[in-house]
């Protein structure tokens, strides 16, 4: 931020730095064979070798003299994050504005309470540009858009959890230095693949303002909103590591899990933290990627509508749909090929074709995209019916109008096509209206 004395023009401008996120980080992927993947698992492997890199291999025991390892008390812990999917938040306070500093998108607004955002909702910027689409959109007016959203969030979260417990001041005093960083969630317009039950910012991560370090040890980071009320996202804790090969083949254990998880179960996947121990203190040293396959497949079949919306063919429905299924299935093996995954395709790509079976019957017109989480998971539960698949079909609890489903089975034929009538009714809620083109 750029602090400019109006009254004296000469005088210097002075700089301050309100908020800051965390730094690049990258997939972890086992296989490495080739010069980019290479040059990333350096980077995330860099500094966890220094920390080994004078440990010594013996086979000789504990009680022979001769015997060296590791320090004690020293080596590596691993956690493995929830990456929630929603849209990235930052947060800090500015004590010269006395203002919440709310970011997203590489846009930040500062605001005092709910009142200052009208001045961010009424901008009119002095140099006007224009979007080039079909609507010729002003595109700076739009450009507060998602801060002002998530403002409101957070100014809802204020009077929730901090300002009912006295918490405010405390908390403004913290974040005159430090940055929180977080995932708006639950908003059914910024939820790409997973479902939230109801809007939050689930945190993840404290980055000190000023200072070298990536972010602040994990279990700092879950101290300090447990302090304050906030939501912290899940995390599992390895036990201490003391070699580079326990690091190696934990690192490894938990891609190949969270890989062949769902995205009901692992969301996007997680974001791991290296985190050094020594001397009976925690820094983190890398963090690093692992996605769940299941997410990285719902986003390339929404990469396929769009292209089928927007390139017609002259092809028939069926002809079509066999092209794309080959196009995603080439596709995601050459990835995990790529990669060295192993995955069992053939649920996905069946899942596929209900999908685009589904679109074609509805009319290639309507916008599947906008909420895309919710679409996919209502045509779960109907592929789950036509496939009777009873095991992974859960019924949802806010679906207040069916009834008791306890005795699923015995039932099963009346509650089956109840069932398919209030999902295809969903289905169709959620098409909306005809794209314009």
């Amino acid at each position: 931020m750029e602090i400019i004395n109006k009254d004296n023009k000469d005088q210097k401008s002075e700089y301050s730095i309100i908020r800051k996120g965390l730094i690049k980080f990258f997939d972890y992927q086992i296989k490495n064979d080739s010069k980019k993947k290479q040059k990333e698992r350096n980077i995330i492997f860099k500094e966890i070798e220094e920390l080994f890199k004078n440990e010594t291999k013996t086979d000789k025991t504990e009680n022979d003299n001769n015997f060296i390892k590791i320090e004690e008390n020293k080596g590596i812990y691993i956690y493995s994050t929830e990456k929630a999917n929603g849209e990235n938040v930052q947060i800090s306070f500015n004590l010269y504005t006395n203002s919440w500093v709310i970011a997203s998108k590489n846009v930040t607004i500062l605001a005092k309470d709910k009142s200052d955002l009208d001045f961010y909702r009424n901008y009119e910027p002095k140099n006007k540009i224009y979007k080039k689409d079909n609507n010729n959109t002003l595109e700076d007016k739009k450009r507060f858009t998602y801060c002002v959203e998530f403002a409101e969030l957070w100014f809802e979260i204020l009077e929730k959890k901090i300002k009912t417990n006295n918490l405010e001041e405390k908390l403004k005093a913290e974040l005159c230095s430090l940055s929180i960083i977080g995932e708006n969630v639950g908003d059914e317009n910024h939820q790409h693949i997973k479902l939230y039950e109801e809007k939050d910012i689930q945190f993840y991560a404290i980055v000190e303002n000023v200072g070298k370090k990536i972010c602040l040890p994990v279990e700092e980071c879950k101290n300090f909103m447990a302090k304050f009320g906030l939501t912290m996202v899940k995390y599992k804790k390895s036990n201490l590591l003391i070699t580079k090969e326990e690091v190696e083949k934990e690192i490894n254990q938990l891609y190949e899990i969270i890989l062949n998880n769902s995205v009901e179960e692992e969301g996007e996947g997680s974001v791991i933290y290296f985190s050094k121990f020594e001397n009976g203190k925690e820094e983190i040293l890398q963090l690093a990627k692992l996605k769940t396959f299941e997410y990285r497949f719902y986003r390339k079949l929404r990469e396929k509508i769009k292209n089928l919306q927007k390139n017609s063919t002259s092809d028939s429905i069926k002809e079509t749909i066999k092209v794309t299924l080959s196009k995603i299935k080439n596709e995601c093996e050459s990835i995990l090929n790529e990669e060295g995954d192993k995955y069992d395709l053939e649920n996905l790509i069946n899942f596929a074709d209900f999908v685009l079976n589904k679109i074609y019957a509805k009319g290639l017109g309507y916008n599947y995209e906008d909420k895309y989480a919710n679409f996919i998971s209502v045509l779960k539960d109907l592929y789950d019916l036509e496939t009777l698949n009873l095991k992974s079909l859960k019924i949802n609890d806010n679906d207040n109008h069916i009834n008791n489903y306890d005795n699923y089975n015995e039932n099963f034929n009346l509650i089956n096509e109840e069932k398919k009538i209030y999902l295809n009714k969903k289905f169709d809620d959620l098409c909306g209206k005809l794209i314009e083109r």
